[in-house]
This record gives structure tokens, C-alpha cells and sequence, in this order.
């Protein structure tokens, strides 16, 4: 998709731990729990969550940037060139001539002329991609489940150091990769990580060319927006399940099709937020004040995006164990539970020292 180079490494975060935590909690408390076979599949999410953080938070740590982006501006905007490869984003000016209100209205018409199909995302290494491939992952696993297959599940009396690896490995795997599928799941929800347009100043008068990760929009968003306090408001939101029945794989995609159209919209809400705090700071001149304002304007889109992932994850992980079987056979979770501790401690330096460097622990109280 011509990507890989326009994307780099250093902003491949989408939400941060504290948003794609809130992702995973919530699609998981959103799941049915009408029957007992919708219970245990509940229950063995619930009884790995802290696990699913953990492999969630380690996209963002290991894999690189074009993984956690697609760029709809390919279908969208194909007369418009792609921004420099060795700039950190685009300027404020680029932003706006692309997400203005007349852009706006012509948004609709160029999403159906464009005629995207699903196929059309499967190019190497982007976020669409990642998140199918992650489904069909979780779904052979779960359909080793629901076929019994007792080389995966069981183990005889008298078992061998070998066959108990192998049960292990496989349940540990099968987390992983719920966790991997959660977090591009949530990626798919923030709308700077949509389009070629991921990144500009935030004080665009600093007129500078290229500027620090931490300088931009996109690191306010996700590391200054939204305090302690909104992430355990959103997971005290009164629960739903998923609507409607799950979906099979073809639906599923044109779902988050759907889904990613509606999250590119909201660019032109972000730049026009940011286009009415600027004008109220050139009449205070306060820096301060302007963040402020900002974040309050943003706030409650980001909000709805993230709840917007809790649902669509919660549709994603129905709709695959249903696709796969509906399978019970969750008795032997204890092999992951006993790795947990060592995984977590793993990856939790190299987490702490990100979240230092970039100081995204979200602040305690409101902006």
C-alpha cells in the first residue's frame, strides 16, 4: 500500500497501554453471557485479561510502525502525493487542506467511487491486514477446541515433560494472540492511525519543519488528552452485548470496513477542534490555556472511539468463537496462568521505560 516508509517506528502508538487496556476490559465484559457455553468463553478471557494487556501493549514495543497503520488516502486521495518519508507527519497547513469542510462533503462520494473491497487492504504490512491475520490465528486455535483435538487438551497419566509443553504452549498461544487481535482491533479506531495525514504540530506558529513525537498531535491525543478518571469512567459504563448475531468472516470484515470509514470522518472533527482552539488562543495568548481547551474540545470524541473499539472487539471475539465452533473446553487455562507472572515482569521494564520516556502515564485528575 505504499506505506512502509511513510509511517515510522517511533509513531506506532495508537491508544497507549491505558486506552488499549480499556479496549480489552471492556469488549470482554460486553461479551453474552445468556448461556453457560457463553459464560466459559467469557470466563477464560476474563481469567487471562491481565495477560491479553500485556501481549496488547507489546505490538506497540516490537512491531513496527506500517504494521498499526493503513492509509485510506490511497483510495481517498490519490492525486494527493504522500508526505516527504523522513518528515514526522505533515504541517498544520496540509492538515487542514485536507480535512476541510469541503473536503468533508466530498468524502462520501469518494468512499463509494472508490469501490474498496476488502481484498484491496491485503498489501504487506498494515493495520487491516494485521487484524485479519490475527483472527484467522485465534480461530484454528479455537477450532482445535471445539474438534477435540487431544493431542492440544489433554494429557494422559504418567504425561511427559514433552506432551505437557505442548498443551502450555498452545493455550499461551491462544492468549497471545487474542491479545494481538485486541490491540489492532483498537488501532483501527484511532483516526490518525487511517490515514497518511498521522501527525502535525500542535502548535502549528513553531513553524518547524520536522518536529519531536512529543511535540505533535498525535502524542497529545493519546498521551495528554484523557486523565485517569475517563479511562475508569468508560469501564464503569453500563455493559451491553454486542448487537446483533455474530458475524461470519466475510461480514466481519465489511463490519470493519464500515467501521474504518467512520473513523476517518472524525479527522475533519479533529482539525476543526483544533482550528477553534487556535482561534481562541490568539485572543489568550496562554499555551496553556490552548491545551487545555483542546483537550477538552477532543475529549469526548475519543471517548466515543473507544468505545466504539469496546464494541467492535467485543463483535470480533463473538463472532470468531462462534465461527470456530463455539468451543467449552477451557479446563486447562492453569499452564498459562503459571507463565503469566514470568511474561509480565518480562515486558514490563521496557514498557515502564517507554511510558518514562514519552511520559504517557495520563494525569489523575481532569485536564
Amino acid at each position: 500500500m505504499g506505506i512502509p516508509r511513510v509511517f515510522p517506528t517511533s509513531v506506532r502508538f495508537g491508544w497507549f497501554d491505558h486506552g488499549h487496556h480499556a479496549i480489552d476490559t471492556g469488549a470482554i465484559n460486553r461479551l453474552p453471557q445468556q448461556t453457560q457455553d457463553e459464560r466459559q468463553w467469557q470466563g477464560f478471557l476474563k481469567e487471562n485479561l491481565q495477560f491479553i494487556h500485556d501481549e496488547d501493549d507489546m505490538e506497540d514495543l516490537v512491531y513496527d510502525g506500517p504494521m498499526h497503520y493503513v492509509d485510506l488516502d490511497k483510495w481517498l486521495r490519490p492525486d494527493v502525493p504522500v508526505a516527504h518519508e523522513k518528515k514526522m507527519g505533515v504541517s498544520w497547513e496540509e492538515a487542514q487542506n485536507a480535512f476541510s469542510e469541503e473536503e468533508r462533503h466530498r468524502l462520501h462520494q469518494r468512499w463509494h467511487a472508490s469501490s474498496i473491497e476488502p481484498e484491496d487492504f491485503y498489501r504487506p504490512r498494515n493495520i487491516f491486514l494485521s487484524v485479519m491475520q490475527k483472527y484467522d490465528m485465534v480461530k484454528r486455535q479455537l477450532e482445535s477446541i471445539a474438534q477435540g483435538n487431544k493431542r492440544l487438551l489433554t494429557v494422559a497419566p504418567g504425561h511427559t515433560s514433552r506432551e505437557l509443553n505442548i498443551q502450555r504452549n498452545f493455550y499461551l498461544e491462544l492468549v497471545r494472540n487474542v491479545g494481538r487481535l485486541s490491540h489492532y482491533i483498537g488501532d483501527l479506531f484511532m483516526p490518525l492511525h487511517l490515514t497518511r495525514y498521522h501527525d502535525w504540530l500542535l502548535h502549528p506558529d513553531a513553524k518547524a519543519e520536522q518536529h519531536a513525537f512529543t511535540e505533535g498531535m498525535h502524542f497529545f491525543l493519546e498521551g495528554k488528552t484523557l486523565t485517569t478518571q475517563d479511562y475508569q469512567s468508560l469501564l464503569s459504563t453500563p455493559v451491553k452485548a454486542p448487537p446483533g448475531p455474530p458475524l461470519n468472516r466475510e461480514a466481519l470484515r465489511t463490519y470493519l470496513i464500515e467501521k474504518m470509514q467512520q473513523t476517518y470522518g472524525r479527522m475533519y472533527d479533529l482539525v476543526r477542534l483544533q482550528q477553534q482552539a487556535l482561534a481562541q488562543k490568539r485572543e489568550h495568548a496562554s499555551t496553556d490555556l490552548y491545551e487545555k481547551r483542546l483537550a477538552e474540545a477532543v475529549k469526548p470524541l475519543l471517548l466515543e472511539q473507544l468505545q466504539s473499539a469496546q464494541e467492535a472487539l467485543a463483535v470480533t471475539l463473538q463472532s470468531v468463537w462462534h465461527e470456530a465452533g463455539r468451543p467449552v473446553d477451557f479446563r486447562s487455562t492453569q499452564p498459562v496462568s503459571l507463565q503469566q507472572k514470568a511474561w509480565s515482569a518480562l515486558i514490563s521494564l521496557p514498557r515502564k521505560l517507554v511510558g518514562l520516556l514519552l511520559r504517557r502515564t495520563p494525569p489523575e485528575g481532569k485536564n
